[in-house]
């Protein structure tokens, strides 16, 4: 029976060999909740040039699951355009990104979009995140984080500029033309400038009919701190990109808001400083976005989180 598709998972893929069986795995049992309600689901991996057993993984999933879409790349791209290429591709209404390296529960994607069409002023639904610090892929802590954006623009352009950091709900369902409509991949930090851009557009909603285990992946040693390397790049910074994104009017607010962006990315201790320090101000004369990020205990195991 052909069904009307209107939600896309994408899956990046760049050396995920010890978690990428997990991650389909659970994915797969979300696509036959979702089918189990008489909906269907577009599922394309994208292999962006692995060096790993990641592509003999992708194959051996695309054997049992033929519907789905496998993309194998012979040469690696940056994340950045990898990520902008599976979303420009996207023809459905809604899009789902979920890491290579991440778990999604059983109704993940069905609660996910539901809650997103009852909301029709928000871009984008996440649910609750839990984390794998250990990147053990054992047991997780529930993060106890999220965001709470007016939905007057004028104050949700302050709370963002004060109080966009975790970027783990870029992973939630989004509304697809909205993210499309978004040129942030050639900026230093993508992932933000993207939630940005869909703020602009109204506040995020949540669910706790969904959960996403976030890992936080065992690399080498000498691995860099991505975020630390996007900042020092050649990119377009972030405060330029973030009030290209906004795309709002007034010389002197966009002035004002540039310094903020400056000194919240920037490495210099005190320069950071005076960002907290206006942080602290702001809190004072309008609600904050969110409150600190913080993880309870005890942990659970995989099993009692799904």
């Amino acid at each position: 029976m052909t069904l009307d598709i209107s939600l896309s998972i994408i899956i990046p893929v760049y050396n995920e060999e010890r978690y990428l069986e997990a991650t389909l795995r659970s994915i797969r049992v979300s696509e036959l909740d979702y089918l189990n309600r008489n909906k269907q689901l577009n599922v394309t991996i994208s292999n962006n040039g692995s060096t790993d057993r990641s592509g003999q993984i992708i194959e051996g999933f695309s054997k049992k699951y033929p519907h789905w879409k496998i993309i194998n790349s012979s040469r690696t791209i940056s994340g950045d355009e990898h990520f902008n290429s599976l979303i420009r591709d996207c023809k459905t209404e809604f899009i789902c990104i979920v890491g290579g390296h991440d778990l999604v529960s059983r109704s993940y994607f069905f609660n996910l979009e539901n809650t997103l069409k009852n909301s029709p002023k928000s871009p984008l639904c996440f649910g609750e995140e839990y984390i794998d610090e250990e990147g053990t892929g054992i047991r997780a802590k529930k993060v106890n984080f999220s965001y709470k954006f007016s939905e007057r623009s004028n104050i949700r352009f302050w709370q963002s500029i004060f109080y966009l950091s975790n970027a783990t709900c870029i992973q939630g369902v989004i509304r697809t033309k909205l993210l499309q409509a978004i040129d942030a991949h050639r900026t230093q930090v993508s992932d933000l400038v993207w939630l940005h851009g869909l703020l602009k557009w109204g506040p995020f909603v949540y669910t706790d009919n969904a959960l996403y285990i976030r890992m936080n992946p065992i690399r080498p040693s000498n691995f860099p701190d991505p975020k630390v390397r996007k900042l020092i790049s050649s990119r377009e910074p972030m405060e330029i990109a973030v009030l290209r994104v906004w795309n709002i009017g007034g010389i002197w607010t966009n002035l004002f808001a540039k310094y903020i962006i400056i000194w919240k990315f920037s490495r210099s201790h005190l320069r950071h400083s005076l960002f907290i320090i206006l942080r602290r101000i702001y809190s004072v004369l309008f609600q904050p976005a969110t409150r600190s990020f913080k993880t309870e205990l005890p942990t659970k195991s995989f099993n009692e989180i799904l």
